[in-house]
């Protein structure tokens, strides 16, 4: 019986190397079918060589803020790589290959316009090698991919936090937030905002503060001088209560922000001396900001990020909440805007020039965090 043990260990040993240069694939079904979490990392600057963000397919403030992530960290020559997703992230796998993991290239080769316009983006073309100069970034809405990459350094883009629950699949990061766990997660936690930051924080996770910043297109142009009192507004945010607004207080002109490039929303919020935005404010919306450099005057709904000064850095008369627009307060301030506007864009000139160094900010972010790459 020993005899035939050792005979065993030896056709063992010898035949080691053939079973692992054999190709084996694991698919991120895989991964939900077998989830689990472990804390560990700490930081991972001056220790990554490669990085691959994975982002939304589709045009929002969310998926522009990654691609600004992609871009901050190619220009500190990084080895970037986007993985473009539609709804089918199941698709994602992974293969053993000579003893390392590789991930496989995104089936995706389409790139919104408007970011490789923007920011030069691209795609993972070929296949990866997982290891521990790399990092994966993915947003927190599919934060449950995060330990299907454990060979690698990972972190979650907190890019919002309402999302989270109504776009993702996150039943991890769920039970972890429930018992205020959240930092037990094997990752890096970046926060879009101080008021995520915040949250997180509540939720038992450290984070570090990224942000993002509103286009050069936004204030290298003139803006010229506003004529008529025009209020504009995002339609898709809470359109049932811009909608009630309007039904109440139709005497106003109004400018949907709808089916316009960039240069059209530039335009149109040149046209307009007040912008309001009813929407729930998930992360540090971008259209508030974006109507500042447009010399707007802007009133935000005073829920979620939009709470928290620290983010949106203004007097909280330019905040209002659904009783306001029920009584009529919100309709008196607007009123009081457009008689003094001059006056009332000087009160919120702080949050502006907060938003003109926003990008230079972000950078020096990128490289305090990141270091340099491995070489």
């Amino acid at each position: 019986m020993k005899y035939k043990f050792l005979i065993l260990l030896s056709i063992l040993f010898f035949l080691k190397p053939f079973l692992e240069a054999s190709s084996l694939t694991i698919t991120m079904q895989d991964h939900f079918d077998n989830r689990s979490y472990k804390k560990s990392v700490t930081s991972f600057k001056d220790k990554i060589k490669k990085i691959v963000i994975f982002c939304p397919f589709y045009v929002s403030g969310g998926p522009e803020n990654l691609c600004q992530i992609y871009a901050s960290l190619k220009k500190e020559d990084f080895e970037v790589y986007m993985f473009w997703l539609e709804k089918d992230y199941s698709k994602i796998s992974k293969k053993y290959k000579n003893g390392s993991w590789y991930l496989s290239p995104c089936e995706s080769h389409l790139i919104p316009k408007v970011y490789q316009e923007n920011y030069n983006v691209n795609y993972l073309d070929h296949e990866l090698k997982l290891d521990e100069h790399t990092l994966i970034i993915v947003p927190e809405i599919w934060c449950d991919f995060i330990n299907f990459f454990e060979e690698s350094f990972k972190m979650i883009a907190w890019l919002s936090i309402d999302n989270l629950y109504l776009l993702g699949k996150s039943e991890i990061c769920r039970e972890l937030i429930h018992e205020k766990r959240l930092g037990d997660l094997d990752c890096i936690h970046a926060a879009q905002a101080p008021w995520i930051q915040k949250k997180l924080h509540d939720w038992g996770a450290n984070s570090i503060l990224l942000e993002d910043y509103i286009s050069n297109n936004y204030f290298i142009s003139k803006v010229n001088e506003k004529i008529d009192n025009s209020i504009a507004f995002y339609p898709k945010k809470c359109s049932e209560i811009s909608s009630f607004f309007i039904e109440l207080y139709p005497s106003f002109n109004y400018i949907r922000l709808e089916n316009l490039d960039q240069l059209g929303m530039i335009s149109a919020l040149d046209s307009a001396k007040i912008y309001i935005d009813f929407g729930f404010f998930p992360g540090k919306d971008r259209i508030p900001r974006e109507a500042l450099l447009r010399n707007c005057v802007i009133f935000i709904r005073n829920v979620g990020c939009a709470t928290d000064y620290d983010s949106f850095p203004i007097d909280d008369y330019f905040r209002f909440s659904e009783e306001d627009i029920n009584d009529g307060t919100l309709y008196k301030k607007v009123q009081e805007v457009l008689m003094d506007y001059e006056n009332m864009q000087i009160k919120q000139s702080f949050m502006r020039n907060q938003v003109l160094k926003e990008k230079e900010t972000f950078n020096q972010r990128i490289q305090e965090y990141f270091g340099i790459p491995l070489k």
